[in-house]
C-alpha cells in the first residue's frame, strides 16, 4: 500500500505542475479568464500527460525514460513557478482548513477507502483478455504496426492505457501497478465532497442543480467501485464524463465567460480519445463556438481548434499504426492502404459483436446470423434488452424513461410558445443525445447506466428544485449502503491470476538468438500478464505473419 501512495502523491504531482503551467498559458491569451481551479487544471494537466505518453508512444516505449523526461519538466516548472504553487498551496490549505468538520471527515474515509481499492487483486476479465498486454506493449515498444492483428482488441485504443503505461513503474520497481483509476475516483469524489453546497449568493448556502449531481457521481462510483480495481477503461472515462457536465453546470450557475465553456468543449475531445461512446458530448460545442463567432474572436477559436487537433492527432495516428483504420471498428471510414491492416470481415464481426452484445441478444446467435441479429427492430431486440437488467437498472431505465419524456413535452410547449430555450436546456438536450446515442447503437449497461444518471439527475433537479433536498437523502443512504457493502471486501496486495499459457515459435530471432514466441492460453480467453506477448486465443496467432525480422516491424494478416 506504501508504494501505491508514493505513486499517487507523484501522479498528483506531476499533473498538477503540468496543469498549473498550461492554465499559465491560457490566462496568458485570456483576456476574460483571472484564474483557473484545481480540479480544472488537473485535468487539463491529465489530459496533457496523456496526449504526451500517447505521442511518446507512437516513436518510443513508455517506460523509465518516459518518466525521467516527465520529472524534468515538472522540476523546471516548480522551479520557474515555485511562488505561485506556495501561495497556490495555502489557498487549499486555508479552504480546506474552514471547511466543515463532517467534508474532512468523509475526505479521509474517501482517502482511505480507495488507497485500499488500488492494492487490490486484478480480477476483472478484460483485464487479463486485453488491458494488461495492451499496457506491456506501450511499456516495451510503444506501439507496432498490426498490434490489432495479434489481437483485435487492441485496436479499441483507449488513451487511458498510455496514462497508465506511464503510472505503472513497470520499469522503474519490476511489477506493474494499477493505481491510476482508484487514484482519480478518489479525487473526483473528494471534488464532489469539497464543493457541494458551497455558500454562493449572498453568503448563504443553497443547492444548485450541480450539487445534486455531484451527490449521484460519488453514489454511482460506490455502486461500481469493483470496476476501480485493475486497469479496466470504463472508469476514468466515465468520470470524466461526469465531471465535465458538472462543471459545465457550475459555469451555468455561475454565469461563467464563454472561455471556460470552451475549456470543458476542449476536455471532451479528451474525453472521445479515452471512450468513444461518450465523444458525442463534444456537442457541447455548439455554444461556445456561437458565442466566439458572434463575438468574432477568431484566434481564440483558432487556438482551440488547434488544441483539439493536438488531442485527437496521437489517438488517430495510433488508431492507424494499430488496426490500419482511423476509428476502429468504423470499417466503412477506411481510408489507408496498408499491409497491416485487419481483415474487414474482422472489423465488421467485432462491430456486429459489440451491437449484439450491448443488446442483449448473444443467444439470438446459436439460430441467427448476425446479419439478420443486426437488423432486428427496436420493437424486438428492446424487450430482450430490458428483461436481462438487473434491477436497479430497470428502475433507473424507467426514471430516465420519465424525466425524457417531461423534458420533450416541455420543449414542445416552449416551441409552440415561441419562447427560446435556456443554457441549462441546452445541456439537457446534449446530455439526453449522448445517452441516446448509447442507448440505439450498443446499450451495455455498466457504461451507458451512467450516462441515463447524468440526465435524469440533471433534469429532475432543474425542474423540480424543491424536492432536491429529498433527492440528495436518498442517493446518500443509497452511497451509505454501497460503501457499507463494499468495506466488507477483504483488502489483499496487488497480485495477478496465472493461467496455462502454450507458445508459437514465429520465424524471426531476437539479437540474442532467441526465437520469438507467440503465447495463447491453454484454455479460457486469459492471458498469463507475466507472459508476452500473447494472445486470447490461439487462432489469432495462426492468422497472423511476421512484417520484418523484428517484431518491431509489427503483423500482418496471413494471405492464402
Amino acid at each position: 500500500m506504501l508504494i501505491d501512495l508514493v505513486n499517487w502523491v507523484w501522479i498528483i504531482v506531476s499533473v498538477l505542475l503540468i496543469g498549473d503551467a498550461a492554465g499559465k498559458m491560457v490566462l496568458s491569451r485570456s483576456k476574460g479568464i483571472e484564474k483557473l481551479s484545481f480540479d480544472i487544471m488537473f485535468v487539463i494537466g491529465t489530459c496533457i500527460i496523456t496526449v504526451y505518453a500517447e505521442t511518446l508512444s507512437i516513436f518510443y516505449r513508455v517506460g523509465t525514460l518516459a518518466t525521467l523526461a516527465l520529472a524534468v519538466i515538472c522540476g523546471i516548472s516548480a522551479v520557474y513557478a515555485r511562488k505561485e504553487i506556495l501561495s497556490q498551496l495555502l489557498t487549499f490549505r486555508k479552504w480546506i482548513k474552514n471547511e466543515n468538520i463532517w467534508k474532512k471527515v468523509l475526505i479521509f474515509i474517501a482517502f482511505a477507502f480507495f488507497l485500499a481499492l488500488s492494492c487490490q487483486q486484478v480480477w476483472a476479465d478484460d483485464d487479463y483478455g486485453y488491458h494488461i498486454q495492451a499496457i506491456e506493449w506501450i511499456n516495451r515498444y510503444g506501439i507496432v504496426k498490426g498490434q490489432g492483428i495479434l489481437h483485435f482488441r487492441f485496436a479499441y485504443n483507449s488513451a487511458f492505457l498510455s496514462l497508465q503505461a506511464l503510472y505503472n513503474w513497470a520499469s522503474l520497481i519490476g511489477y506493474n501497478l494499477h493505481t491510476v483509476n482508484s487514484l482519480y475516483a478518489c479525487l473526483f469524489t473528494i471534488y464532489c465532497i469539497l464543493t457541494i453546497n458551497r455558500k454562493r449568493e449572498e453568503h448563504k448556502p443553497s443547492l444548485k442543480v450541480s450539487d445534486v449531481m455531484k451527490v449521484f457521481a460519488v453514489v454511482y462510483i460506490l455502486i461500481n467501485y469493483s470496476t476501480l480495481i485493475g486497469v479496466e477503461t470504463d472508469p476514468l472515462p466515465l468520470m470524466v464524463y461526469m465531471y465535465l457536465f458538472i462543471k459545465w453546470t457550475e459555469y451555468i450557475e455561475e454565469k461563467q465567460l464563454v472561455e471556460q465553456f470552451a475549456i470543458i468543449c476542449l476536455l471532451s475531445v479528451f474525453a472521445l480519445t479515452l471512450k468513444l461512446s461518450i465523444g458525442s458530448m463534444a456537442v457541447l460545442t455548439i455554444y461556445p463556438l456561437y458565442k466566439l463567432l458572434k463575438q468574432k474572436q477568431w484566434k481564440t477559436i483558432g487556438i482551440c481548434i488547434l488544441c483539439g487537433i493536438l488531442i485527437l492527432a496521437p489517438f488517430l495516428v495510433r488508431n492507424v499504426i494499430i488496426s490500419g483504420y482511423l476509428i476502429y471498428p468504423f470499417y466503412k471510414l477506411d481510408l489507408f492502404n496498408v499491409d497491416w491492416k485487419i481483415p474487414e470481415s474482422v472489423v465488421i464481426n467485432d462491430y456486429n459483436g459489440i451491437v449484439i452484445w450491448g443488446r442483449g441478444l448473444k443467444e439470438y446467435t446459436e439460430y441467427d446470423t448476425w446479419e439478420n441479429i443486426m437488423k432486428y427492430p427496436f420493437l424486438k431486440w428492446f424487450p430482450v434488452w430490458f428483461v436481462q437488467l438487473p434491477v436497479i437498472y430497470k428502475i433507473w431505465f424507467c426514471f430516465f424513461a420519465v424525466c425524457t419524456i417531461e423534458f420533450v413535452i416541455v420543449l414542445c410547449l416552449k416551441a409552440a410558445r415561441k419562447q427560446k430555450i435556456n443554457l441549462m436546456e441546452f445541456t439537457l438536450g446534449v446530455a439526453l443525445f449522448c445517452a441516446l446515442y448509447w442507448f440505439l447503437n450498443a446499450p451495455l449497461i455498466r457504461y451507458g447506466a451512467c450516462l441515463m444518471v447524468i440526465f435524469s439527475i440533471m433534469e429532475i433537479s432543474f425542474y423540480h428544485r424543491k424536492i432536491n433536498k429529498v433527492i440528495i437523502a436518498g442517493a446518500a443512504l443509497w452511497g451509505c449502503v454501497a460503501l457499507a457493502i463494499s468495506l466488507g471486501i477483504p483488502i489483499w496486495p496487488a497480485a495477478y491470476e496465472h493461467s496455462e499459457m502454450v507458445g508459437t515459435q514465429m520465424p524471426i530471432t531476437y539479437e540474442d538468438g532467441k526465437r520469438v514466441t507467440l503465447y495463447a492460453p491453454k484454455e479460457g480467453g486469459h492471458c498469463d500478464p507475466d507472459v508476452f506477448p500473447g494472445t486470447n486465443e490461439q487462432s489469432h496467432i495462426d492468422n497472423l505473419e511476421m512484417r520484418g525480422s523484428r517484431i518491431e516491424d509489427g503483423f500482418r494478416a496471413k494471405t492464402e
